[in-house]
């Protein structure tokens, strides 16, 4: 039996058994790295879905708004913003440019 210690939050005594997920991002030993070309290739790819996606939220948006609310079609124009936002910090280039490993 393994023994595992935690922040209590509320009084009492719990037991049970637990399942302890692995990292679905984490690279194992056997990962590959990106060779220039790849990283080229698959910049390119990124950037289509990217807009595939952008032209998604904005049709869905679109929907929404005509068939539900404006308020409504609001969260998904918010959520092609986040998806500027992210791609301008350059978090998903840098990703690729890593191969996948950590900066």
């Amino acid at each position: 039996m393994k023994v595992l210690s935690a922040t209590v939050i509320s009084p009492g005594l719990a037991r049970g058994k637990v399942w302890i997920p692995k990292d679905p991002l984490a690279i194992g030993a056997d990962a590959g790295s990106a060779e220039t070309v790849d990283v080229m290739v698959e910049t390119g790819r990124l950037g289509r879905v990217i807009e595939e996606v952008k032209t998604e939220l904005r049709a869905v948006a679109d929907q929404v708004g005509a068939q539900l609310s404006e308020d409504l079609a609001e969260i998904f124009r918010t959520h092609e913003m986040m998806l500027d936002s992210f791609v301008s910090s350059r978090e998903f280039d840098l990703e690729i440019e890593s191969g996948g490993k950590p900066c």
